[in-house]
C-alpha cells in the first residue's frame, strides 16, 4: 500500500491521501514515500502553507499511525504550514480527539469537505 501524495503550487498544498487503515502493519509502506515529500518540502510558508492528510478511507489509526501523523506535523510546522486531516470514521475522530492531536491539526469531515464548494 502506498499514499498518493500531489503538491498543487497554486494553492500552495501538498496533499496526502492514505488509502486505508494508519496502522502498524501499512505504516512501514507508507511511511519512506511520506518522509521522502515532507523532506523535499521547503523550509517556506511562502511555498507551501498547507499539509492535507486525507485519511477518508481509513478506519482506524494506532500508535505507529498517530506516530506518523506526529512527524508530519512537525515537518509541516517547521515548513511554516498547517496540517488538515480528513476523517470520514468516526473512529478516526474520537483517536485524534483523545489524543488531543486536534490541538495540532485542523479536522475536517470527508463528508463535508467533498461537497461542492467546501
Amino acid at each position: 500500500m502506498h499514499p498518493t501524495i500531489t503538491f498543487d503550487p497554486r494553492q500552495k498544498l501538498l496533499t496526502i491521501v492514505i488509502p486505508g487503515d494508519l496502522k502498524s502493519t501499512t505504516v512501514p509502506d507508507l511511511q519512506p514515500d511520506i518522509e521522502r515529500a515532507l523532506i523535499a518540502l521547503p523550509q517556506s510558508p511562502e511555498t507551501c502553507q498547507v499539509v492535507r492528510l486525507d485519511l477518508a478511507a481509513a478506519g482506524m489509526v494506532d500508535s505507529m499511525g498517530l506516530n506518523l501523523i506526529v512527524k508530519i506535523c512537525k515537518h509541516a510546522q517547521a515548513a511554516g504550514a498547517r496540517v488538515q486531516v480528513i476523517y470520514g470514521h468516526p473512529n478516526i475522530l474520537r483517536t485524534l480527539l483523545f489524543t488531543r492531536l486536534d490541538r495540532h491539526v485542523e479536522l475536517v469531515n470527508a463528508g463535508i469537505a467533498s461537497e461542492p464548494g467546501a
